[in-house]
């Protein structure tokens, strides 16, 4: 056998031109190597000293080997059939490790210990007959049930691997027992129905994973096929030039695999495993700071805590008006409402239809002097960017004695996603606080609140005089503003 058109050469300067090699030739390299049908085995057979440039692998830095200790997860089936409990505990365990790392390993799986190191003894002895016992199956057609070659993308992949496969299609219709290789074909059937038990177990055990019926991957034929394919790794003369199997995701639905004692395999970590999220020890850690959402970001976090992520599908997409759609909202000018009959007429429509419409609009000339409204914004502000100590002194939830409260969500036990803010609430009417129950730096609000009453008043004088629904109306239907009430 001359193998010697893919065996590596080196050229020097001091070689003569005219005995230097031509340009490398891939393809004609890969169809040298085709056509001998020995595969990667033949070549070792052969004595090469060198992987041929076929087989070069560009390396990604993707080993478990820089210090990160993980673990596959190990699953044992042992009474999954039995226990009900112990089915609900092995459903998590699957659930998790599908999530986590898209593999497992299972014990007590009900295949014999027997039966496995036959498969694997039988496959070996495919590989190592001689060339012509093989020859008979080789083939690239994979509508044939029964394919030996090596590499089944040779001459598509960049690199060649290192391995030689033998592949036979077990289901849903099999090839007769006298199609298969004598060296496996009794072992090859018995295994072929034992991996199909255990798939038919691991898909219900995945349908209950996903909160299905046991039956519903099954029926909707994820377990109808079954492709048996036998790899051979011969010694690699250069090792770190090549790789047996490259990176790559397996497109069938599931994948059961046997493995020798040789090992070498690896898994690509999904996401790095955590513990179950605990929400409400969370939610305590938090709330017992007493620090609220301006404590998280004084203290120089990065990523914003889960107890604040909202799903996907619950946040308001239409929420912005960055979407190329231009909206106002109406702006009530007050001035004159007490003086002119027409302005007032004019204004109560526009206060009624703002209502009916948004249940939110805006008034200028309202009578709060500017500086008043400042001095308000100005005292919240301080409030909040006191030091911690200074603010704990309101925190409370309780709502219904104290007319000062400080905290962060009034909902937070309760609502799916607690909002990115802190709140002060203080009630000023019909009874309002004592000056010196109010943050000292918070006072304005007694001022601000006289103005407001200045203001109501002068709206209500206006002829405007919400009933009680209509007064309900508005407040239902404004919940998603998103300033300060």
């Amino acid at each position: 056998m001359d193998y010697s058109l893919i065996t590596k050469s080196k050229c020097t300067d001091e070689e003569d031109p005219t005995t230097r090699k031509p340009e490398y030739d891939r393809l004609s390299q890969l169809k040298s190597f085709d056509e001998t049908r020995a595969g990667v085995k033949g070549l070792v057979d052969s004595g090469i000293k060198h992987v041929p440039r076929m087989f070069h692998h560009q390396f990604e830095n993707n080993s478990v080997s820089c210090g990160i200790q993980v673990s596959i997860p190990i699953i044992d089936l042992e009474k999954v059939k039995q226990n009900r409990t112990t089915r609900e505990e092995i459903v998590g365990k699957v659930r998790n490790a599908s999530k986590t790392w898209g593999f497992f390993q299972v014990l007590n799986h009900g295949i014999p210990m027997n039966v496995m190191e036959e498969m694997k003894d039988g496959a070996r002895r495919f590989f190592e007959q001689d060339v012509e016992s093989k020859s008979r199956f080789f083939s690239r057609d994979y509508t044939k049930r029964v394919v030996y070659n090596s590499n089944f993308d040779l001459y598509s992949a960049p690199a060649a691997k290192w391995r030689d496969t033998v592949v036979c299609s077990m289901a849903p219709n099999p090839p007769k027992p006298e199609e298969l290789p004598a060296v496996f074909r009794d072992i090859m059937l018995e295994y072929s129905k034992q991996v199909m038990n255990l798939g038919y177990l691991l898909f219900e055990l995945l349908s209950e994973a996903l909160g299905l019926n046991p039956d519903y991957l099954k029926d909707i034929d994820c377990a109808k096929g079954l492709v048996m394919l036998s790899h051979y790794y011969p010694i690699c003369p250069q090792p770190e030039l090549t790789l047996g199997s490259s990176k790559h995701a397996d497109n069938g639905f599931l994948t059961i695999l046997l493995q020798d004692n040789v090992g070498g395999l690896q898994s690509v970590l999904m996401a790095k495993p955590k513990p179950e999220y605990d929400r409400i020890s969370e939610l305590k850690a938090f709330d017992e700071t007493k620090a609220g959402v301006k404590g998280l970001v004084d203290s120089g976090i990065k990523h914003v805590p889960r107890m604040f992520h909202y799903r996907p599908d619950k946040l308001d997409k239409n929420s912005s008006v960055s979407n190329g759609i231009h909206v106002s909202i109406p702006v009530i000018d007050l001035e004159g409402v007490k003086e002119d009959p027409g302005t007032l007429r004019n204004i109560v429509d526009k206060v009624r239809n703002a209502s009916k419409s948004w249940g939110f609009f805006q008034v200028v000339n309202h009578g709060i002097p500017l500086s008043v409204l400042q001095d308000m914004k100005d005292g919240v502000v301080q409030f909040f960017e006191q030091d911690l100590e200074a603010k704990k002194k309101f925190f409370t939830r309780d709502y219904s004695t104290k007319k000062v409260a400080y905290n962060s969500n009034f909902d937070l036990y309760s609502s799916p996603a607690a909002n990115w803010r802190d709140t002060l609430f203080c009630l000023m009417a019909p009874n309002p606080s004592m000056p010196h129950e109010l943050p000292e730096v918070s006072r304005y609000l007694i001022t601000y609140v006289k103005c407001f009453v200045l203001f109501m008043t002068k709206l209500q004088n206006s002829g405007y005089r919400p009933s009680e629904s209509n007064n309900r109306n508005m407040i239902q239907k404004s919940p998603h503003h998103s300033g300060p009430t």
